[in-house]
């Protein structure tokens, strides 16, 4: 049965991104459900878990074009039918190329801020991955390749994770942001994009600073064989994918 479509309307912080809660955690994490199974997985946020970043206030301050700024009090929906599953950016100041799996105010940050919002509309994921870290990312985006397979790797660990243990088949929503967006568009190829099943699962992906490639003319074809491009709010089983820079 094909999905109802749920449509998300999310207003993201940036000046949030690096600026974390105060300290780290070393909670929120788990190993799998299933009874005896060592999975490794560490979950940043994940429903049920505390503390859980992505399950905090929802008040967001909205700035018009013109008149008054208001303050909007949406609330969290536990009982939602969606997920939402979410990569977040790179972030971690860690000295090694990779990141380890412990959760600390960078990662906090950013899942408050760009994670969060969502919770009023879906139930939110986020695994910790084994990024790589802001000094290996500015030592030049293709020179670690290794450090690249390190981070998908454990990417994957968390997404087999939550498909064997918490989806149970309900819609899912993607949302990746920088390095997190590139680890998505790797996740929905070789995961996503051939799999019957889990597209007609996927209510959008939300790639944000990724490259999505497309051929003219078309919105299906290059990047993805089977994932069109959203061309309006009315689609689902889309990708939306675009970038920002300063004026």
């Amino acid at each position: 049965m094909r999905k109802s479509m749920v449509l998300l309307a999310v207003v993201v912080p940036v000046s949030a991104l690096l600026l974390g809660a105060c300290g780290s955690s070393s909670g929120t994490s788990s190993t799998s459900s299933a009874p005896g199974v060592e999975t490794g997985v560490v979950w940043l946020c994940r429903p049920g878990v505390a503390p859980d970043p992505c399950d905090g206030s929802l008040a967001t301050t909205v700035v018009p074009a013109t008149g008054p700024r208001t303050v909007q009090q949406p609330g969290p929906s536990p009982g939602s039918g969606f997920d939402c599953f979410y990569i977040y950016p790179t972030v971690s100041t860690q000295t090694t190329a990779n990141a380890n799996l412990e959760i600390q105010s960078t990662e906090i940050g950013a899942a408050a801020s760009q994670a969060a919002p969502f919770s009023s509309v879906c139930r939110v994921y986020a695994p910790m991955y084994r990024q790589r870290t802001v000094g290996s990312i500015s030592a030049g985006l293709a020179d670690d390749p290794a450090a690249d397979a390190v981070a998908y790797s454990s990417l994957l660990a968390g997404w087999t994770d939550y498909l064997a243990h918490d989806n149970d088949g309900r819609p899912v929503v993607f949302i990746g942001h920088s390095q997190g967006a590139a680890m998505l568009i790797r996740l929905l190829e070789g995961q996503v994009d051939d799999d019957p099943a889990l597209r007609n699962r996927m209510v959008s992906a939300i790639i944000a600073g990724g490259n999505v490639a497309v051929p003219t003319g078309a919105d299906v074809g290059s990047t993805f064989h089977h994932l069109p491009l959203c061309t309006s709010s009315a689609e689902d089983g889309c990708v939306i994918a675009y970038s920002t820079f300063p004026g």
